[in-house]
């Protein structure tokens, strides 16, 4: 957007030595002052002002600007192929350099690649590289202004990325030598491709995980650590790690003193013998990736089995996000003791607890759940319980009383499992209802036997508990048998023999089972005469007899008296 200098606008609006009134000027400035307060103003590509832009140094110093993501890539080192894998960007890339096929560098995402995306990238080669890019251009495939290649920064390559740049690519180089660097290179091209930084970013949570780890530990003086040093083998010529490279910052971010450093040598490297590695009696050599032997061989080679030879991944100085995986090796390597397992990442909050259940009892429910598969990258340290949407209470445990709660009435909870991140999300929510515990009822008492002919009419007292729920009926035994059942508290026993004398219980039911029995009481139907009469008849007789003979003597009395 052009801004007007208002001398210049003045000299523009005098007409024939005639200027306009000055309060016409002033209000054509007011509109052009609104006009360009309305419009956002954009500054050079990849500048300060553009809050989309990219403004990328690369190796060599020079700068790159873009005003966006870049659409497409091109992977021209293994190193970009890895990271691009890495941060899930391997789509942009439209064309590769031949070490990042799969039978040089194992990427298994790119092992179905066409052979044509693969290119030898070297100054040999450079014509065809040119070549190659210009026809991805002449085809559409390729956009000089939104488009990136990625290299790598070696002198040898230089007049490359000069030609290429000659023809108006985009170029970025990368050459690190330390961990940090590398960093920077992932988080570089994250930045370029508009991928997030987690990447990056969790590359430099393992290096201050294991830094923090050792001093927690107490690992902080020289003469407490480890004693390392890299070993790598060209040329006939073994070479000894002094500085200035990836391999030396993983024995120094590993908690490991690298006793090869010598500021008399040269950096990164310098010559030696197998004696004077021997001389320098380190724990661990840390050897080159590319050593044609074994660790093993090399060991027998050292003639020292106090020195444990490891043999490095060649992945782990690529530039690219393996160098973690590196370090982080090395570190459990020499400190097994504090570091184990996978690679750790930068903890997030944990996952949702799993498997919900309760069980409800008089006035609280147990709770139970099964912690979260993901806890996040960091320890549990407790659970918040929630009840009805609210948080009731906190457990170190998986399992919980929520206690003081109303029976009859419903609750609903959840549960959410909690690290240093913080809160993870809620449980799926599971509902309960208290309720007095249910046992068997007390027993029946009051058990009485009224008798007649053949037959026998019980009746009781229900038991004072009903054990928390209702008695659904009553079991009578007659002589240790269960003889019928009845939802009242009496019962009339017949076809009873007269004259025999029977044993009666009772015991009540209810949902949770069987009361006791109750006190056994006797009862025995009458007996009959001979003459076929009920016996309980004569007793009457007997009966009537006295009362009549008592009224008579009574009678005598008083008329005595009256004589």
């Amino acid at each position: 957007m052009i801004l007007y200098n208002p001398v210049v606008l003045r000299a523009h609006l005098t007409q024939g030595g005639s200027q306009l009134n000055k309060m016409s000027i002033l209000a054509i400035m007011i509109v052009i002052f609104l006009f360009a307060s309305t419009v956002p103003f954009v500054a050079a590509e990849g500048g300060e002002g553009d809050s989309t832009g990219i403004s990328v140094t690369d190796s060599r110093g020079i700068t790159t600007n873009l005003t966006g993501p870049a659409v497409h890539v091109a992977a021209f080192g293994a190193f970009a192929t890895n990271t691009l894998v890495d941060i899930g960007q391997l789509e942009k890339a439209v064309v590769f350099d031949a070490s990042s096929e799969y039978s040089k560098s194992g990427i298994e995402e790119v092992k179905n690649y066409s052979a044509d995306m693969f290119i030898t990238v070297s100054s040999a080669n450079k014509d065809m590289v040119v070549q190659t890019m210009l026809g991805l251009a002449d085809n559409g495939t390729w956009n000089k202004t939104t488009d990136v290649i990625f290299g790598y920064g070696y002198s040898y390559l230089a007049t490359i990325w000069s030609e290429l740049e000659g023809y108006g690519f985009h170029v970025i180089t990368f050459y690190p030598n330390s961990y940090d660097g590398i960093v920077q290179v992932v988080e570089d091209i994250e930045t370029v491709v508009g991928a997030n930084h987690a990447v990056s970013e969790n590359m430099t949570y393992v290096k201050s995980y294991i830094g923090e780890t050792l001093l927690e530990n107490g690992v902080n003086e020289t003469s407490e650590k480890i004693t390392a040093i890299y070993v790598s083998y060209s040329s006939s010529v073994y070479k000894l790690g002094n500085g200035g490279s990836v391999t030396v910052d993983f024995i120094n971010f590993a908690g490991g003193n690298n006793v090869a450093n010598d500021t008399s040598k040269a950096v990164p490297t310098y010559a030696v013998d197998l004696t004077a590695i021997v001389q320098l009696s380190p724990e661990y050599v840390l050897l080159d990736g590319y050593y044609t032997g074994s660790a093993d061989d090399f060991s027998a080679l050292l003639g020292d089995d106090s020195i444990q030879v490891y043999k490095m991944n060649k992945t782990w100085n690529t530039y690219s996000p393996d160098a973690s995986v590196g370090l982080w090796t090395v570190a459990c390597l020499f400190y097994p003791q504090y570091f184990s397992g996978a690679l750790p990442t930068i903890p997030v909050v944990p996952d949702a607890p799993t498997d919900l259940s309760v069980v409800a009892s008089d006035g609280f429910v147990t709770l139970t759940w099964t912690a979260p598969l993901d806890e996040g990258g960091a320890d549990i340290d407790y659970y918040v319980v929630y009840m009805n949407g609210t948080e009731k209470t906190n457990s170190t445990s998986t399992s919980v009383n929520v206690t003081d709660l109303v029976n009859g009435v419903e609750y609903s909870f959840m549960v959410a499992a909690h690290n240093s991140v913080g809160l993870g999300n809620n449980s799926t929510s599971i509902v309960a209802t208290p309720a007095a515990t249910v046992t068997v009822p007390g027993v029946p008492f009051g058990l009485i036997a009224t008798v007649g002919v053949g037959y026998a009419n019980l009746s009781w007292t229900a038991p004072t508990n009903d054990g928390g729920a209702a008695i659904d009926y009553y079991v009578i035994y007659m002589n240790g048998t269960e003889k019928t059942t009845t939802a009242a508290t009496y019962a009339n026993i017949t076809d009873l023999t007269n004259g025999w004398s029977y044993t009666f219980v009772v015991a009540a039911h209810n949902s949770e089972g069987m009361s006791a029995n109750s006190t056994a009481i006797n009862a025995t139907p009458f007996v009959i005469d001979d003459d076929g009469e009920d016996g309980g008849n004569d007793l009457l007789i007997y009966v009537g007899v006295g009362i009549g003979v008592i009224i008579v003597a009574i009678a005598a009395v008083i008329i005595m008296r009256r004589d």
